[in-house]
């Protein structure tokens, strides 16, 4: 059988860093937070909560409990975005169990239908599209951390988007950089180039270790979960997202 992946997923190595505890447990849940937080408001925002639970309460409570319950993570049995939604699932029916026991004698009612109902797409998919929002913030995250021409990237990254490129606009951004066209729309390729690596690590580094044991299963891996990703920010056409292959 072939080795385990070449490359450590990083999202499981923090939830690790947060399941040891310790003084580093909190540094690793705040970076979670970070990567997820769109999700996770996005979330709660959508959740049928008690009347007075407001999102803001409901997500401070919910990462108090997340730190406790972290530790029952098990790498291997799917996305962390998946327990994260179970969880959020949990957390908030039994705040709508308690706040109708205090109300209410007698039986409990069940927590069933967990989101409020959308009235343009699912709530499944709004969620899955506020997680690709925060997957393309990452993914822009790391290309800033990495570029070697911070003035440059701010100049040209509302081309990223591509793949067609606006002459006059090329032309002028050039004439302000000092560059000729033709050097400007070598820059632009870079840069999108640089930002698929990007995209591509930050899709790669929410999956499933199992789903990346080597770098052929990751690679298909990843595209599945792209072209996913678009779907949801593209319902109708995925050809915007042209800059993401």
């Amino acid at each position: 059988m072939a080795a385990k992946a070449s490359f450590p997923s990083t999202r499981w190595s923090i939830i690790r860093k947060a399941q040891a505890g310790g003084p580093e447990a909190r540094v690793a849940l705040e970076q979670l937070v970070q990567r997820y937080d769109g999700f996770i408001e996005a979330t709660l925002r959508r959740a049928r909560r008690p009347p007075d639970l407001t999102v803001d309460d409901a997500k401070q409570e919910f990462l108090e409990q997340l730190l406790k319950d972290l530790p029952r993570v098990v790498e291997g049995r799917g996305k962390f975005r998946g327990w994260l939604s179970c969880a959020m699932h949990s957390h908030i029916c039994n705040a709508r169990r308690r706040w109708w026991a205090k109300r209410n004698p007698g039986p409990v009612t069940e927590c069933v239908d967990f989101l409020e109902p959308s009235t343009t797409f699912t709530a499944e998919h709004e969620l899955l599209r506020s997680f690709a929002l925060d997957t393309l913030k990452h993914a822009a995250w790391l290309q800033r951390n990495r570029s070697q021409n911070l003035e440059r990237l701010e100049a040209l990254r509302h081309f990223l988007p591509g793949p067609d490129m606006n002459f006059e606009a090329v032309a002028t951004v050039a004439r302000r950089m000092g560059l000729t066209a033709v050097a400007t729309r070598k820059a632009i390729h870079d840069l999108r180039v640089q930002f698929r690596e990007c995209l591509h690590e930050a899709v790669a580094d929410t999956l499933d270790p199992e789903e990346i044991w080597d770098e052929g299963a990751a690679s298909q891996a990843v595209e599945r979960e792209l072209r996913q990703l678009c779907t949801s920010l593209f319902p109708a056409s995925s050809s915007e997202a042209a800059f993401v292959r």
